[in-house]
């Protein structure tokens, strides 16, 4: 199994770097366009499923909190992890290494802090303004960042 992965990467290898840069968007979306469609489809839904989950558990520890809270906050928690991984899997396999990628690992990584800073501030009574404005910002430069990037929509 893994041989076969690792024989598979190197047959797309020599694709990737003995060409200019729209050359390579160009290999990679004609030899692993089904497995671009089934990783992007994951990490979408993953981080759907989180933003979410923030607003119910938001909401939950608005009316007191509680066991059902606790619960629901775990899973998120879990959320995050496969939020996380999906995007690292799409970063390693696809993506050409630039300061644009990285930037959006980096702000990924924070939108990540800002969702669970956010609760916990709300889940301790503390103010939580300043945690929204900062995570709505960082919220709208990760998405605007990813489908700025080659495996993204093409709406600008």
């Amino acid at each position: 199994m893994i041989s076969a992965f690792v024989a598979k990467n190197i047959q797309y290898s020599h694709l990737l770097f003995n060409r200019p840069f729209h050359a390579n968007m160009k290999a990679i979306h004609m030899t692993k366009q089904g497995e671009i469609c089934m990783t992007t489809h994951w990490h979408i839904t993953a981080w759907l499923i989180t933003l979410i989950l923030v607003v119910v558990v938001y909401a939950q520890y608005s009316r007191g909190g509680g066991k059902g809270a606790k619960i629901t906050h775990m899973i998120l928690r879990v959320l995050y992890l496969l939020v996380i991984l999906t995007g690292v899997e799409l970063f390693y396999r696809f993506t050409i290494w630039n300061g644009e990628s990285i930037a959006k690992v980096v702000l990924g990584v924070l939108t990540i802090g800002l969702m669970e800073m956010l609760l916990i501030r709300k889940k301790k009574a503390k103010s939580v303004t300043g945690m929204w404005v900062g995570f709505i910002i960082v919220l709208l430069l990760t998405l605007a960042l990813g489908l700025r990037l080659p495996l993204g929509f093409k709406i600008f």
